[in-house]
């Protein structure tokens, strides 16, 4: 590393290697999981799997994307996936086999993001602030992206037994 080179934040390294674990969680949890599996609505109430899938790579695209990553989805998708979009059992959905391909490249440019977060850039005012929070900062948002990551697939997990597959961690 030259003295001019900045040296990797103590918490971008700790939330890159969480957002890899979670990574792992919920590729492990769509494992052998259909398009048909991935569109069923679990009842009495939830998400489908592949609307899960798309809402992670609709938070991973804003983040990324005031990096200047991506975008990932088209505008349809976008707007289909947002946080606070009420699909119902009569919203289509993408194919779980065509968005697998997206939510691996997304988490790449999420980790590449994350990985060139210096000490400088985690302490500015964040892009955007999920809760409106006007003293969001890069840090505090990178860390949110980390929890929900972990969040979403975990949920993955509990659907999947929704639709009648084994766990699979």
């Amino acid at each position: 590393m030259s003295d001019t080179a900045t040296a990797l934040a103590p918490i971008a390294q700790a939330a890159s290697v969480q957002l890899k674990a979670a990574h792992w969680a919920a590729v492990s949890n769509l494992a052998d999981v259909t398009d048909d599996d991935a569109a069923v609505w679990p009842e009495p109430a939830g998400n489908a799997i592949a609307w899960i899938a798309g809402h992670m790579m609709y938070v991973r695209q804003a983040f990324a994307g005031a990096f200047g990553k991506g975008p990932f989805l088209s505008p349809e998708m976008t707007v289909l996936f947002k946080r606070g979009n009420k699909p119902t059992s009569d919203t289509v959905l993408p194919k779980l086999s065509e968005l697998r391909p997206v939510f691996e490249s997304s988490h790449a440019a999420l980790v590449e993001v994350v990985t060139g977060l210096d000490e400088e850039t985690l302490a500015k005012k964040a892009p955007f602030s999920p809760g409106g929070d006007p003293n969001e900062t890069v840090g505090s948002l990178t860390l949110k992206i980390v929890v929900h990551e972990a969040y979403h697939a975990g949920q993955l997990g509990v659907v999947r037994r929704l639709v009648g597959k084994a766990g699979a961690i």
